[in-house]
């Protein structure tokens, strides 16, 4: 269970590490995602809901964390599981896109793959029970 949440940190620190590299100004994801916005690259509400889904990855591994304090496993497959999506998800993008990245996204796809490992394994621990 604390593997799963473990992962989820990792996804939260990749997040904080930096993700894209223009001229002298580093920024990391959560600051990528403010900048996009302003900028108006994002448009569609898909997109906008993704992109305040993001802002809530902190609050997220706080309930994975708290979730494996007061051993609910379940939960913490439902929030790690999700940042690990998220991470993911979020890393490919910054990753195929033409910015210069940093090593966040590069961090945060192998932490979300290994975090939704753990998730899987969880469930299948789970119902072994």
């Amino acid at each position: 269970m604390f593997l799963a949440v473990g992962g989820a940190m990792a996804v939260l620190a990749s997040a904080l590490a930096t993700w894209s590299q223009s001229g002298v100004v580093n920024r990391n994801a959560f600051e990528l995602a403010r900048v996009s916005d302003q900028l108006g690259e994002v448009d569609g509400s898909a997109a906008r809901l993704a992109l305040l889904a993001w802002f809530a990855v902190p609050l997220l591994v706080a309930c994975a964390w708290l979730a494996a304090t007061f051993v609910r496993p379940v939960l913490v497959v439902v929030f790690a599981g999700t940042v690990a999506v998220m991470g993911v998800l979020a890393g490919v993008v910054v990753i195929g896109s033409s910015l210069r990245t940093g090593p966040g996204p590069w961090t945060a796809v192998p932490a979300g793959a290994f975090t939704l490992l753990m998730a899987a394994r969880l469930v299948t621990e789970q119902r072994q029970q």
